[in-house]
């Protein structure tokens, strides 16, 4: 009997390397096409987080006086470059003085879905944490958060775990995510503005959870959160670039401290 069990082990062990071996390769491929199209565009950073590389593209502030800084997580089937969404914020708010740091996290496989690929994922917050120590040697103490599409399901609980002011604001932009009981009462007690932004004719599902994440701030008077819809915008606010950006840039003026 024991002998099976240490048989089962091993294989489980095996098909949990051969995983962990196929995402690292999938993850590379990425960063080479990132260091093909992004040279002039971004500085790629290189990072390391629970003993694995990962990239990050880099934009300086380019006009003063500096806001502050945003990290930007991607979707499941995105990229730290992604032309929907993340590259134009990124580009986006480094023009209007925010210091821009798009992640890069695992791709997603060929046919996952959401639940899947954000199930494989739990541990993106020790990419964040990594990000967030890298722009404290710039001295950016309290960076924006920004989760689209199914990030928005691991940057809420990481956001729940953190201290007060650790975080500036968290935006969160078309997702499905369920924003809980224990978590919206962590992020309440620590204060932190969050921006929940969809588009104006976003899918079913998305607009059906924004909603449910309003009614569920407002039977606790939950003032904290604030949800907008971008008029006109269709699922990933293609052609709609500029206002995205002016939208989420005034909110974070609005909303946070220079």
């Amino acid at each position: 009997m024991s002998q099976v069990i240490s048989i089962t082990i091993a294989l489980i062990l095996l098909l949990s390397s051969i995983g962990a071996f196929a995402d690292a390769g999938r993850e590379y491929q990425v960063e080479r096409e990132l260091e093909r199209t992004n040279s002039a565009d971004g500085r790629l950073v290189r990072l390391n987080a629970g003993g694995r590389s990962f990239v990050a593209l880099h934009l300086p502030p380019q006009r003063a006086p500096a806001r502050g800084a945003v990290l930007l997580l991607h979707d499941a089937w995105g990229n730290a470059d992604s032309p929907e969404v993340v590259r134009p914020l990124r580009q986006g708010l480094a023009r209007a003085g925010w210091e821009t740091l798009a992640l890069q996290l695992p791709p997603a496989y060929s046919g996952e879905n959401a639940a899947g690929w954000i199930a494989r994922n739990q541990r993106v917050g020790e990419r964040i944490d990594t990000a967030r120590q890298w722009l404290q040697t710039r001295e950016l103490n309290d960076p924006v958060l920004v989760a689209p599409g199914a990030s928005a399901a691991l940057a809420i609980p990481y956001a729940a775990t953190l201290r007060p002011n650790d975080l500036r604001a968290l935006v969160l932009i078309s997702s499905r995510a369920t924003l809980t009981p224990a978590h919206r009462e962590a992020l309440v007690k620590n204060g932190l503005p969050m921006l929940d932004l969809v588009a104006g004719h976003d899918e079913p599902a998305v607009l059906d959870a924004a909603l449910a994440r309003v009614q569920s701030a407002a039977a606790t008077n939950d003032t904290y959160l604030e949800s907008r819809r971008l008029a006109g915008a269709r699922p990933g606010f293609r052609n709609n670039d500029d206002a995205l950006v002016t939208e989420i840039r005034a909110w974070l003026n609005a909303n946070t401290k220079p």
